[in-house]
Order: C-alpha cells, then sequence, then structure tokens
C-alpha cells in the first residue's frame, strides 16, 4: 500500500508545481514590446505571452482595451515588476471585462496574437505600440507573489 501511495503523493507535488496558468505553446518568448514597434511586418501575426501593470482600460459595445506597461514575465507568467519595464502595448479583449477588476495599477498576463501598431500617449508624447488580440487572460491576485501581511518564523512571537 505504502508503494502506491509515495508515486501518488509526488505526482501530486508536480502537478503543483505547473509553470504557467496559460497555453504558451508556440508564443514567441523573445521579442518585448518596443522591439515589435521596429519590426511589425516581421513580426504581425506572432503569437505572444506578455504580462505587466494596467495602466488604462477602456470598453465599448464589443471590446475591451486595456493599455498595459510590460515587463518580463516569469516562469509561471507572472510579471517581473522588479526588473525593467520592456515598453508598453495595448491588448484588445472580445466583450466587456470590469473596470474594477482590471483597474489601472493591477498586473495581468495575456496570450495572443499581435495585430497592427496603435498609437498611445504618455502626458504629451504620443507613440505607437503593439495590439494584441488576447486570446486568454490571466488578472493576478492583488497580494500575488508575496508580500503582504504573509509571516514565517519560529519561536515565540509578538505581532501587532
Amino acid at each position: 500500500m505504502s508503494r502506491l501511495l509515495i508515486p501518488l503523493a509526488a505526482g501530486l507535488v508536480l502537478a503543483g508545481c505547473a509553470t504557467s496558468p496559460l497555453d504558451t505553446s508556440a508564443v514567441n518568448s523573445r521579442a518585448t514590446p518596443s522591439q515589435f514597434v521596429g519590426s511589425m511586418a516581421a513580426h504581425r501575426g506572432d503569437r505572444v505571452q506578455w504580462g505587466g501593470r494596467i495602466v488604462s482600460i477602456a470598453n465599448d459595445n464589443k471590446r475591451t482595451l486595456i493599455e498595459v506597461l510590460s515587463y518580463p514575465v516569469a516562469y509561471d507568467g507572472f510579471p517581473n515588476t522588479y526588473r525593467k519595464a520592456t515598453g508598453r502595448f495595448v491588448l484588445q479583449h472580445n466583450g466587456f471585462l470590469e473596470p474594477q477588476d482590471f483597474s489601472p495599477g493591477r498586473l495581468l498576463t495575456v496570450v495572443g496574437t499581435v495585430d497592427s501598431l496603435v498609437t498611445t500617449s504618455v502626458e504629451k508624447t504620443q507613440f505607437l505600440v503593439p495590439l494584441v488580440n488576447a486570446e486568454q487572460l490571466k488578472l493576478w491576485p492583488p497580494k500575488y507573489g508575496g508580500g503582504g501581511n504573509t509571516r514565517f518564523g519560529f519561536g515565540i512571537s509578538v505581532g501587532f
């Protein structure tokens, strides 16, 4: 009986270590949003996995547009905001996304296809950024990745 439990437990532990919550097969993982701007003709239609911090969100009758400040993504797809930003992009999602959920400052990851370049602005400066047609979205919980009130310790502790 114990011979059966050990492989079963090991399988469950390994299943819990899955890499990304998104299907990242056939994604161009090398190019960043800023690199796409200079070579859109070569990259139009590429499937990418990009993540970052939401800058703005806008809904209309058919779609939602979310502007994102991009950061490199970790093995699990989580945007690594401790690294240097890699540009901006706009993701297009067919249908309505709740602005209170997808609010500025939240982190998300998208898998989708690069469609074209669109104009955006930061303060008074306008520039081109890639538009990604979203296939999959992952909105990360506000406290994901550590921080918050989680604490580990040994012995006697007093907390306030």
